[in-house]
C-alpha cells in the first residue's frame, strides 16, 4: 500500500473534493501532502476560491433573494440583447 500522493494525483483528489465530500482516509494524505508541497496547498486554495467566487455567480437569486427587476427594466434589457443579434 502506497502512503503518500503524487502531485497529480493530489490535483485529482482536490478537484473530486469540490463534488463529494472525500473519505477521511483520503483527506488526512490530502493534508500530509500539503505539509511537504508548498505549491500543491497554493494550487488548492485558488481551486477553493474559483470555486466558491463562481458558485455565487452561477446562483445569485439564492445568495440575494431581494433581486427583482421591474417589467420595463426587463423590456430594455430584451431590447438591447435583440439589438445585439
Amino acid at each position: 500500500m502506497k502512503w503518500g500522493l503524487s502531485c497529480e494525483e493530489t490535483a485529482r483528489r482536490i478537484s473530486e473534493s469540490l463534488d463529494n465530500e472525500l473519505p477521511w482516509f483520503q483527506r488526512i494524505l490530502l493534508k500530509m501532502h500539503f505539509l511537504m508541497c508548498a505549491a500543491c496547498k497554493e494550487s488548492a486554495r485558488q481551486v477553493l476560491d474559483l470555486h466558491h467566487v463562481f458558485s455565487q455567480i452561477s446562483h445569485p437569486a439564492e445568495q440575494n433573494e431581494s433581486i427583482h427587476l421591474s417589467l420595463a427594466a426587463k423590456q430594455r434589457i430584451v431590447e438591447e440583447l435583440e439589438k445585439h443579434k
